[in-house]
């Protein structure tokens, strides 16, 4: 099982970019610390399909991903939404 992710950063010259990835299910984790850390190849956590210069991917590299994979740009931030508010359901109990 893979996950599709949607990476934005900088490059080692401070210019924002983004990037489709598929990261293996194993590598997860640790793709996740090491992106929370900072300087990380993500080639090393999986494979890069698409990559630009730029905030956001182009609308036909979204459509594409979106076709192609499902890709739901909005996932990481709807799961920790979802995430948080089972916490707080959790919490109440």
């Amino acid at each position: 099982m893979q996950s599709l992710v949607l990476v934005r950063g900088k490059d080692m010259h401070g210019a924002p970019q983004w990037a489709y990835a598929l990261i293996p299910a194993d590598n997860y984790l640790p793709f996740k610390l090491a992106e929370s850390e900072g300087a990380y190849r993500l080639a090393d956590f999986g494979q890069v399909l698409h990559y630009g210069q730029g905030e956001t991917p182009p609308q036909d590299i979204t459509r594409q991903m979106a076709e192609e994979y499902g890709a739901n740009a909005n996932f990481e931030e709807e799961l920790r939404v979802m995430l948080e508010a089972a916490i707080e359901e959790i919490s109440r109990q």
